[in-house]
């Protein structure tokens, strides 16, 4: 799939079917997200591949609106900032949205279907996810990536509005 096509035709996948994802396809979306750009070009995540059910389960429960979309998910990712690889202050949401964005663009043009699921800003939810995961306190969740194969199929949507451009000046 050429990139545009993955841009223009990524939708947010809700609904799956409980079917093994490759290794080989999850390595390769999680290089997608490595080659995000990034402030500084300093790389201030941390990623956690969760396939184990018990521990999307665990996920679930510090997140209860993602029990209608994770019951048939096979892999997610969850994205992470790392305090201690931070170069440049207050950026580093910044760059694990990039990171996230390029493991859906990925995930697509794969085929499968996935979706983002925020954790940062919800302190509660960070924190919950912090205990459930044993992630220590330097490291906040930022988001999960889910990844799978699509129960539903939904077409692209046009999204380009000229009338939100400005050109030279306001």
């Amino acid at each position: 799939m050429e990139t545009l096509e993955a841009i223009n035709t990524r939708r947010s996948i809700r609904k799956f079917i409980l079917k093994e994802i490759p290794d080989d396809a999850v390595t390769k979306i999680l290089h997608a997200g490595m080659c995000a750009p990034t402030s500084g070009n300093q790389r201030p995540w941390q990623f956690i591949v969760i396939r184990d059910r018990v521990m999307i389960d665990q996920f679930i429960e510090a997140y209860p609106y993602s029990k209608k979309m994770l019951p048939d998910v096979p892999v997610t990712i969850m994205v992470c900032f790392d305090r201690n690889l931070e170069k440049y202050e207050k950026r580093w949401q910044i760059d694990c949205a990039n990171a996230t964005l390029c493991m859906l663009l990925a995930t697509h043009s794969l085929g499968y279907g996935g979706l983002w699921l925020e954790i940062y800003p919800i302190e509660e939810r960070i924190n919950k996810i912090q205990d459930s995961f044993g992630i220590p306190k330097s490291v906040v969740p930022f988001a999960l990536v889910t990844i799978g194969h699509a129960a539903e199929e939904k077409p692209p949507i046009e999204r380009f509005d000229q009338s939100i451009i400005h050109y030279d000046k306001w």
